[in-house]
């Protein structure tokens, strides 16, 4: 009787042991190390050890576009990494604040829009809530502006006009002190900002939930600011301690699914470097203009591309192009 070639079961789960090992449990104890150490500071109510485990069996379930277990076409390393971005930053796959995209060989952790939230609130501890609404055609909105900032002065929304067109969204952030402020979006706005998605906003979700998808969009942009301009304290304790993990990773490749639009893996040869060129016809894309590529990839960076997947300039545009951005050097002004 012919012998079948499919790899016993006990061995596939050897592997994934071995791997849990090298990867998962490595980064828990360096971890550990590190808070010991006072290099290391994380949230009163965040577990790593508890978002390690739901990373490792959303990662065992994830695949590439291709269809490749991530586990097999990403290196150890940039798996290690994307693993301490997660840590570092305290979030948690199983609450939805977090994705694990391939770019090529390299894993990435993208923050999502829960834990855009999580990071304003946690980065300032004045901010109590941000929460969405949706503007209908005919509905009364009013808002006034002091000081740079909007403040809503009226929304009347009758219940008929639910069925209504949607002509925007707007985040309402609710402070511990003084009045709340929102941040409003038209639908043009909305929709260019779900132009630059893998999807361009003709996803199931987008076309059948659009008043919860432009409520993401608005709250999203609330949550950039508190972000982007936090103090930088949290990030520099753990620079150091996040490169001696990489540092450290096993880069052996182990042999071996959210389904999402993860990023094709390019598993060839390296190529000598050329001028770097946008990965597809760019008039599929929306055309982006930065004065160089270190704006370009600030950009990248600051909307959930890790820096180790931007090491050439066609990194770049790998990753512009995976979220549908064709990068346009001295292009026109905004």
């Amino acid at each position: 009787m012919a012998q079948s070639n499919t790899p016993a079961p006990n061995n596939q789960v050897a592997k994934l042991k071995k791997f849990q090992e090298e990867t998962v449990n490595k980064v828990l104890d360096q971890v550990k190390q590190f808070e010991q150490m006072d290099a290391l500071h994380l949230p009163q109510d965040y577990s790593p050890a508890n978002a390690l485990k739901a990373a490792w069996f959303t990662l065992i379930n994830t695949q590439t576009r291709d269809k490749r277990p991530v586990l097999e076409a990403c290196d150890n390393p940039s798996i290690v990494n994307s693993l301490m971005e997660m840590v570092t930053q305290g979030l948690n796959p199983a609450k939805k604040q977090c994705a694990f995209i391939a770019y090529g060989s390299q894993l990435t952790m993208q923050r999502e829009y829960f834990g855009s939230i999580a990071l304003a609130k946690r980065y300032n501890p004045e901010v109590l809530d941000i929460v969405g609404e949706v503007i209908h055609k005919d509905d009364k909105f009013k808002y006034k502006i002091e000081n740079g900032r909007k403040y809503l002065v009226e929304h009347d929304q009758p219940f008929e006009n639910l069925d209504k067109d949607i002509i925007g969204a707007y985040a309402t952030v609710i402070l511990r002190e003084g009045e709340p402020y929102i941040v409003p979006m038209t639908m043009k706005e909305i929709r260019a900002a779900w132009g630059q998605g893998a999807t361009k906003g003709n996803s199931p979700a987008h076309q059948n939930f659009s008043g919860e998808m432009a409520k993401k969009s608005a709250i999203n942009r609330a949550c950039k600011p508190y972000i982007n301009s936090s103090d930088d304290s949290e990030i520099v304790k753990n620079r150091n301690s996040q490169d001696y993990v990489s540092e450290q990773a096993n880069s052996k490749k182990i042999d071996f699914v959210e389904d999402g639009e993860a990023e094709e893996v390019k598993d060839e040869p390296e190529q000598p470097k050329q001028k770097a060129q946008p990965t597809s016809e760019p008039n599929e894309y929306e055309k982006m203009p930065f004065k160089n590529m270190n704006e370009a990839k600030s950009f990248l960076i600051d909307n959930g591309v890790h820096p180790a997947a931007l090491k050439s300039e066609q990194d770049i545009h790998d990753a512009a192009a995976a979220k549908e951005i064709e990068i346009v050097i001295d292009g026109p002004d905004f």
